[in-house]
């Protein structure tokens, strides 16, 4: 309470705090100690589940070698590989993401890793009738990246948006150079005026159906998918391969519009 020269009652001062970077900070470590148990898990998972799977198909491809084509049991063997391929796939994944390889850092463009991804998936993009529009910026610096990571990283956003435009559509690359706030908590110590650095920022943006407001925040999360056959990790995988890569990843989206993701890497600039 505020009150007067008389002490009379004067009014009320109120204050507030913004808790959401402290809401924000919390979930971060919760992420970041689910990945830690996935990763101590993988290891174990690795024999207990892909050795019997082995196994399995072996017999499998036995039996599927004493039928007739025309057998049922011939088509009954055949789904039992077929299922056996699917699990190792998810294995596959799900090592990639809890256990990824330690990056090999060199000085890229990103444009051409774009385009080596892009010459990968023009065929599948030409059958689905989705247009490439590339829009490099000028004068954009090169990054220090693992290569192949960075290339996993737009090839599953490539992936995602192209299974997102299922009647056609458009897909369009931008790359520019911007200042922002230090991203990487890392280069904070660095003599840099407002703790600003330039970024490599990478535009990815398509026309397909678009993400609810009610999955945007879950996207990211491991295991999460809202296709009916989807493993759920290869966005947790972008994610996970940014950070490594002392960059970020964010996603603005309405549905029935299309999606936009953004990476954001540490420019090098040369002097």
């Amino acid at each position: 309470p505020i009150h007067d020269e008389n002490n009379k009652f004067d009014g009320v001062v109120l204050l507030f705090r913004d808790l959401t970077e402290v809401r924000h900070l919390k979930m971060q470590v919760e992420r970041m100690e689910r990945l830690a148990l996935l990763g101590e898990l993988s290891a174990g998972i690795a024999h207990e589940i892909r050795n019997p799977l082995a196994g399995i198909k072996a017999g499998a491809q036995i039996l599927e070698d004493s039928f007739g084509a025309d057998d049922f049991r011939y088509q009954i063997v055949e789904r039992i590989v077929r299922e056996v391929d699917k699990a190792n796939r998810l294995l596959k994944e799900f090592f990639k993401f809890a256990r990824p390889t330690k990056p090999k850092f060199k000085f890229h463009d990103v444009e051409m890793i774009i385009d080596g991804v892009y010459l990968l998936l023009a065929p599948k993009m030409q059958k689905r009738n989705i247009q490439f529009i590339p829009d490099f910026g000028t004068e954009v610096p090169q990054v220090y990246i693992d290569e192949t990571q960075f290339e996993q990283v737009i090839l599953n956003l490539f992936l995602n948006s192209i299974d997102a435009m299922q009647a056609g559509g458009k897909l369009k690359v931008s790359t520019f150079k911007k200042r922002l706030r230090v991203l990487d908590k890392e280069k904070e110590k660095l003599d840099v005026p407002n703790n600003d650095l330039n970024y490599v920022l990478v535009e990815i943006s398509d026309t397909g159906s678009g993400i609810s407001k009610e999955n945007i925040g879950k996207i990211f999360n491991p295991f999460f998918t809202t296709k009916a056959d989807g493993i759920g990790l290869g966005l947790s995988i972008c994610s996970r391969l940014m950070e490594e890569n002392g960059g970020k990843i964010d996603v603005v989206s309405e549905i029935d519009k299309g999606t936009t993701f953004i990476l954001a890497l540490p420019a090098f600039i040369h002097r």
